[in-house]
């Protein structure tokens, strides 16, 4: 009860949990966790569980357990994503966003490859070689801006960015957090402001738009 757990610019999606015991996302059972520049989202707990029973998908935490959180993105607001028993500590501090991450692997996507998401079935993933393949390879980079380079390539990948279309992830982390490992390239730059999720802070971040045009001298 005395230890504590920093999870810094951390990603836990797209995870399965029978809902009887835990969530699909953390489980804080005792001690003291702190969260923060983190996505903490589109996690499952299953519909099987009887509703006395049910844990948020994304967090809960225990009677004996103490959780903080700063600028971390969450499913939801309610109690379907972060969850508390009587006693808990729980405090939420600035920075939460709720909502979709826009990742490039989407939550309908992930969806087609569950079973009885919303049955009275355990919830699970389907089998089979062309399903493992695809789970492994899931990717949590955030939508937007100027792209991001693959960490398994290197190379620039565009195909979702967007001006317009940009998750609400992006620059959204710690004001006073590092982001000195983010890209300023001619690709696109950091934005001044560390992303959330495992890639904030890395050369592979998803990279903001140049605010305005750009002039070159010859």
């Amino acid at each position: 009860s005395a230890y504590t757990l920093d999870i810094v610019n951390t990603t836990v999606a797209y995870n399965l949990a029978d809902g009887n015991s835990s969530p699909g996302g953390i489980n804080v059972y005792t001690g003291t966790v702190s969260l923060r520049n983190s996505i903490v989202c589109n996690n499952f707990s299953s519909h099987r569980a009887v509703a006395e029973n049910r844990f948020g998908s994304d967090v809960d935490v225990k009677a004996t357990g103490r959780l903080y959180v700063e600028y971390t993105l969450f499913t939801s607001d309610t109690t379907n994503s972060l969850s508390a028993a009587d006693g808990a500590v729980v405090s939420l501090g600035p920075g939460l966003v709720f909502g979709d991450p826009l990742f490039v692997t989407s939550m309908s996507e992930v969806m087609a490859k569950v079973e009885s998401p919303y049955g009275s079935g355990y919830t699970n993933f389907k089998t089979g070689d062309d399903n493992r393949d695809y789970l492994a390879n899931l990717s949590l980079h955030l939508r937007g801006g100027r792209g991001y380079y693959d960490e398994k390539t290197g190379a620039l990948s565009t195909e979702f960015m967007s001006r317009d279309v940009v998750s609400p992830a992006v620059d959204a982390g710690d004001p006073n957090s590092s982001y000195a490992d983010e890209r300023d390239c001619p690709q696109g730059w950091h934005g001044g402001r560390v992303n959330m999720g495992y890639y904030g802070n890395t050369a592979w971040a998803t990279m903001t738009a140049f605010p305005g045009g750009a002039v070159y001298l010859r």
